[in-house]
């Protein structure tokens, strides 16, 4: 006859570990998806090669696994990219709709529509921008990034994938006007688009004339010395250099 010994209310149960107890930690631990695929990989290798059935169904389940591990990780990507680019995103949010209300009061109706259809393409990239992409900020110190060769690449075709599953299903977003969705290019958007649209250059070249240009654009010439006048100035602090000598050698005669 087993006598079963009746639990004790001064808690020495929950005192004592599980493994004195005869139950392991692990015991409930689930194994995880790559542990379970090095299982298998290392159980087909051990099959014989006749065993075709039971090497089919393995590898079907090592297939089954990686696709499940892709798309884990792929979520994990997701959940870093979007907190990250969290701020980022709220601030442009901010700006583009400051500017929206800035825009909306002008006069012309040119510049009025130009600088909203801007703003549309802005607004959109940033509320539907995908997670699975890392996001690039529109602005940088409160001014609008003008794209080198592979940031401009990267955003266009971003804002074509945009775009694109815009006009699929039609998704609203609650601070972005109903009449600015319908300023959307209803053709597919392409490199010279964004390079047209929002400056920048796809080669090199160009992102080098442009910088050349906007270095002109930059430098004042008040302030630079004709070639004459820097001649002129060279001989007088010779003629000075020369009358400080002779003074000097009126000095020593003395």
């Amino acid at each position: 006859m087993v006598i079963v010994k009746a639990p004790t209310k001064h808690g020495l149960d929950r005192k004592f570990k599980s493994w004195r107890r005869g139950k392991s930690e692990k015991s409930n631990k689930r194994t995880s998806l790559k542990q379970q695929l090095r299982g298998i990989e290392r159980l087909l290798q051990k099959l014989p090669e006749g065993d075709k059935e039971r090497r089919d169904e393995l590898e079907k389940k090592i297939q089954a696994l990686k696709q499940e591990i892709g798309d884990k990780q792929m979520v994990i990507q997701e959940k870093k990219h979007a907190e990250k680019a969290h701020g980022q995103r709220f601030l442009d949010r901010q700006r583009l709709t400051r500017q929206e209300k800035q825009s909306r009061k002008q006069k012309s109706t040119t510049t009025k529509e130009s600088q909203l259809f801007k703003i549309a393409l802005d607004q959109v990239y940033v509320a539907h921008h995908p997670n699975d992409v890392k996001y690039m900020p529109l602005f940088r110190k409160g001014e609008r990034v003008v794209d080198n060769s592979r940031q401009l690449y990267r955003r266009a075709v971003t804002r074509r994938r945009i775009l694109k599953a815009l006009t699929k299903e039609k998704r609203n977003c609650t601070w972005i006007a109903k009449d600015q969705y319908d300023r959307l290019p209803s053709v597919e958007w392409t490199i010279q688009d964004e390079e047209r649209i929002f400056g920048g250059s796809v080669t090199r070249q160009g992102m080098k004339e442009s910088k050349k240009s906007m270095q002109k654009a930059n430098h004042d010439s008040r302030f630079e010395l004709a070639p004459q006048h820097d001649a002129v100035l060279q001989v007088a602090d010779q003629v000075n250099a020369e009358l400080d000598d002779d003074d000097d050698d009126d000095d020593d005669d003395d």
